[in-house]
């Protein structure tokens, strides 16, 4: 039997303008270099959406959540200036994610 992986999706803003590419590599070496390949393949992360120029949503395997978060806060700078991130909702699905949120 076959079973579809449960997944946690991430509202996060930033304290920059970022495109979601950009998050992507970021994120992807972060991720990497804290966790390992192992857990970074069984994790998924993914930039499903982004929102405006600082906020974004994430989808990462359920229980990898706090590491992807914990992942977000090595990324210090991006290029010129500081950058930060800020985790402001988790849910299951983007429809509760938005609606939590009051963005939807």
């Amino acid at each position: 039997m076959i079973f579809r992986a449960k997944r946690r999706y991430i509202l996060v803003r930033s304290s920059a303008p970022i495109n979601a590419i950009t998050i992507q590599y970021r994120l992807g070496d972060s991720l990497l270099s804290f966790m390992g390949a192992e857990e970074y393949a069984n994790a998924m992360p993914k930039v499903v959406k982004q929102m405006d120029d600082n906020t974004f949503i994430m989808r990462v395997n359920r229980g990898s959540e706090r590491k992807l978060v914990l992942a977000l806060s090595f990324i210090k700078n991006l290029g010129s200036g500081p950058l930060g991130f800020y985790t402001l909702r988790t849910s299951g699905s983007i429809a509760a994610l938005l609606r939590k949120s009051g963005m939807g």
